[in-house]
Parts: C-alpha cells; structure tokens; sequence
C-alpha cells in the first residue's frame, strides 16, 4: 500500500509540475486535470485500506503527501503552508523516534 501510496504521490507531483510548467497547451490542462483527480481518488482508496498502518515513518511520508494535496486545493491557507514546512523539516526525524510502542510513537510523533 505505502508504495503504491507514493508512486500516485510522485505521479501528481509531476502533473501538477506540467500544469504549471509555461509549455503547457491549453487543451491539455483539462486532461491533466481529469488524471489528477483520478489519482488523488487513489490515493483516498488506498488510505482507507491502510488503516492498520503503524510504521511512523510510512505514516510521515503519507501525512506530508495528503498536506501537499490539501495545499493544493487550499493554497492560500498560510497556516497549512507552514504546518507542512514543519512537517517537511521535522516529521521525518520524528518518525524515527521510539517510545515505548507504537501507540506512545504514534502520540509523540502527533
């Protein structure tokens, strides 16, 4: 799941970098459109799947990839904008913390 997770992840970034690439024709951007929202519905099917997920670092990677979709849909939102720049810098050396268990992990890592 996680994999597949992140592909999708990667897969939009990429998209969203052509949309705002100068290149870009205007009868391309709907269907870029289209495909994104195909795969960001994906990506919701494959979050509801992972509910069992407790390796931290796979919950950081997945919490920063569905803030930067929640950016792009609300990009003018300066406290989400910040909250992932915290998350960026810090989410990954967090998850990397142990504390008793997954639970405790999970609580610290929150």
């Amino acid at each position: 799941g996680h994999g597949k997770f992140m592909k999708i992840f990667d897969a939009r970034q990429r998209m969203l970098a052509m949309l705002n690439s100068h290149e870009i024709q205007p009868n391309v951007i709907k269907e870029l459109l289209i495909l994104d929202y195909t795969l960001e519905t994906q990506q919701s099917v494959l979050v509801q799947g992972m509910s069992a997920e407790n390796r931290l670092v796979q919950l950081s990677d997945q919490l920063r990839c569905l803030l930067t979709s929640l950016i792009g849909h609300i990009p003018t939102e300066d406290e989400l904008q910040a909250i992932l720049a915290d998350w960026t810098v810090l989410g990954g050396d967090c998850a990397q913390l142990k504390w008793n268990g997954s639970t405790e992990s999970a609580l610290l890592l929150k």
